[in-house]
């Protein structure tokens, strides 16, 4: 059996400029802390659950209190809400998944950053059925290689499988393919702006979008 996983901003869905900007609005409104300048790459870890303690210890010196946190997630969730219009899928990443996962011998599962009530959001607005498939998220864990390590887990768990045969993590982010190397799984880029970072970082298999792609190749490349 072959796990696929896949994170969500920037990898299926084009949303990461407006989830920046609610982020970093959440933050202001609530809290009066400006990120405007803030560059996520300088953070530990890029998640939601990991942004917000770093962002707390650094600003008010301290962690957030559970209400802060819940109170953090419905703020951002509902300025998400408010512009889901903007959201756009990455070229072909619905047809892609649902061919993929149609294949006997491949697993789908979702590993987020984000908070998954923000992450059905976007699924959501894909009409990907995320009913259908696993996800992990920030709110599982503020580590990126834990939350992808708890998405294997519930596969395994979920359906009894007994030998994995490949498992390949489809994402964006530098942190996506660091997390990747630390777990030792295959990598598959997305890089939808054409920026070629992730091939900077040393990512040998990097697509712009999912049209004209063959599952097959990937899976071939990705190590299935």
């Amino acid at each position: 059996m072959n796990l696929a996983i896949f994170d969500i901003d920037g990898t299926v869905v084009n949303s990461v400029s407006v989830d920046d900007e609610c982020f970093i609005q959440t933050f202001m409104d609530l809290y009066q802390i400006d990120l405007s300048g803030a560059d996520w790459n300088d953070f530990e870890h890029v998640t939601d659950s990991g942004l917000t303690n770093e962002i707390f210890l650094k600003h008010l010196d301290r962690l957030p209190t559970e209400g802060e946190v819940n109170r953090t997630k419905d703020y951002f969730f509902d300025l998400l809400t408010s512009r889901v219009s903007e959201f756009q899928e990455i070229s072909g990443a619905s047809e892609f998944i649902a061919r993929l996962g149609a294949q006997k011998k491949v697993l789908i599962a979702f590993a987020t950053g984000g908070w998954s009530r923000t992450a059905y959001l976007k699924l959501q607005c894909l009409n990907i059925k995320v009913i259908d498939y696993i996800l992990r998220s920030a709110d599982d864990h503020y580590k990126r290689t834990e939350i992808t390590k708890l998405a294997i887990q519930a596969a395994i768990e979920q359906y009894d499988i007994r030998h994995v045969d490949s498992i390949t993590y489809f994402g964006d982010g530098q942190w996506d393919l660091r997390a990747s190397k630390e777990l030792n799984i295959d990598f598959v880029g997305i890089d939808y702006e054409n920026n070629g970072r992730l091939s900077a970082k040393g990512a040998k298999n990097v697509i712009k979008n999912y049209l004209d792609v063959d599952e097959k190749l990937i899976i071939k490349k990705g190590g299935f």
